[in-house]
């Protein structure tokens, strides 16, 4: 089939079509070119979310016969992944239109990945993010997440507190996080490394 171009050398293809004398070529070419999304969907869930990591759906020692599947191990790993990879979905779609439909594995790279230190008081536990240089796509999310006041069960109901370190240059429209809370009620280590954390 002969694809005429706008400019340019026109592109031939060859295709191989069994038992269908009704579609058009073309819109045959324009169908298989739709792969791409399922074998980019495929290659995400393999090297992103890890899809291929499940455990053993049967046991080894098990009558070949009568492998005896086990669902659960299964389902339970699918689920997860499911979840996270939603979860990325929904922050690329909170980010800049540039990263609405980014992989996982650039997410991570930009955006979750960053050293940070970790201090627990009484009352909150506050991550202090190192100088980064993508702060315009940290910002609002840290915003959203501080005004949220994230209670976790697991630590006591603290409340997470995300920001970064007065070393890291405060812009212009910073807030300070957590005015009412003590330095002391901290420690002297914190007092030193990350007075002044901001958003």
């Amino acid at each position: 089939m002969r694809e005429h171009a706008r400019r340019g050398k026109d592109r031939w293809h060859a295709l191989f079509i069994l038992h269908d004398d009704v579609t058009k070529p073309l819109d045959l070419v324009h169908e298989f070119r739709t792969r791409q999304h399922h074998e980019q969907s495929h290659r995400i869930g393999v090297h992103d979310l890890a899809l291929d990591t499940a455990p053993s759906g049967y046991p080894k020692d098990g009558l070949p016969d009568r492998p005896g599947f086990r669902q659960g191990p299964l389902h339970l790993c699918a689920w997860i992944a499911a979840l996270a990879g939603h979860a990325l979905l929904q922050l690329g779609a909170s980010l800049p239109a540039k990263f609405r439909r980014a992989h996982p594995r650039t997410l991570r790279r930009w955006v979750l990945m960053h050293d940070a230190e970790l201090f627990v008081t009484p009352s909150h536990l506050l991550v202090v993010l190192e100088a980064v240089g993508r702060r315009f796509l940290l910002r609002p999310l840290l915003r959203q997440v501080n005004e949220a006041r994230v209670a976790l069960p697991w630590l006591g109901h603290r409340c997470l507190a995300i920001g970064f370190a007065a070393t890291s240059r405060p812009l212009p429209d910073a807030k300070p996080i957590l005015i009412g809370l003590t330095w002391p009620e901290v420690g002297s280590d914190c007092e030193k490394g990350s007075a002044g954390v901001w958003c």
